[in-house]
């Protein structure tokens, strides 16, 4: 009877194994994120994502993420970079995508697969500047994975290369956006960094990298910028315009009724 017993706890176990193991395979995700970004002495970074998604059992769709494009600082202070795409593939074929850019982000849209449920996507891009100018030295920090991923991202990884050595290694984060703890290694040599993540990335988390710079490393910054907002002083001459341009189109009217009755 125990035998009988332990028989079936083994079985049920390997099942359940087994169970687990199909349906580990056909769990939605993005299966490698690598990351290839240089920075220039302009404040300008080239990037390169080579992205890897596994639809596993889940109907193809198509794969949307933003990459943010603007700071903010303690002191209130909005920063805002550039976004310029140079050139996307999929499966090494060249591919025509529009990303929406707006004040905040750039949300890029991926197409289906062509065939199958695997596609590898090859985006070229740049930001910049990048740099934020600080009181004691020159700050760089970017979202590498973006944001807004709704599936798990199993593994990321980024080389970044900087043109001069950083003042202190690069930091990496993962989590939510603005996490200041993360599960991911650095391996620095001189001004070249390997940052890879060793856990997955849940979705909505990302991975972030950070490093500081001598002060004056650079020769373009962030600069911060405000939107336009409409003052009293503005809305008074708005108005004025519109009143000006009524009573034109009163006067006008009642002038050619005149003309046409004395004809």
């Amino acid at each position: 009877m125990k035998l009988r017993y332990l028989g079936f706890i083994l079985l049920w176990t390997a099942s359940l194994g087994v169970s687990q193991s199909v349906q580990a395979g056909t769990t939605e995700s993005v299966t490698n994120f690598d990351q290839n970004a240089v920075l220039s002495r302009g404040g300008k970074l080239s990037v390169t994502d080579q992205i890897d998604y596994d639809y596993g059992s889940a109907t193809p769709h198509d794969i949307s993420f933003t990459l943010p494009l603007t700071y903010h600082d303690d002191q209130g202070r909005d920063f805002r970079m550039s976004y310029r795409l140079i050139n996307a593939q999929q499966d090494g074929k060249d591919i025509n995508i529009t990303p929406i850019v707006s004040i905040a982000t750039a949300r890029i849209t991926l197409p289906l697969p062509a065939h199958g449920t695997k596609s590898h996507y090859t985006l070229k891009y740049t930001l910049g500047p990048v740099i934020l100018r600080g009181l004691d030295a020159d700050i760089f920090k970017i979202s590498a994975t973006g944001l807004g991923w709704s599936v798990p991202i199993d593994h990321a990884s980024v080389r970044f290369e900087s043109p001069t050595k950083p003042a202190d290694n690069v930091t990496c984060y993962t989590g939510a956006q603005g996490s200041t703890t993360g599960s991911c290694t650095v391996d620095q040599q001189a001004n070249i960094a390997s940052v890879i993540s060793y856990a997955p990335l849940l979705p909505g988390e990302t991975l972030s990298i950070f490093s500081d710079f001598p002060h004056a490393s650079f020769s373009t910054y962030l600069e911060p910028y405000e939107q336009r907002r409409t003052t009293p002083l503005t809305l008074l001459a708005l108005a004025g315009l519109s009143l000006g341009g009524f009573i034109a189109l009163i006067v006008g009217f009642t002038m050619f009724r005149r003309r046409s009755q004395e004809r």
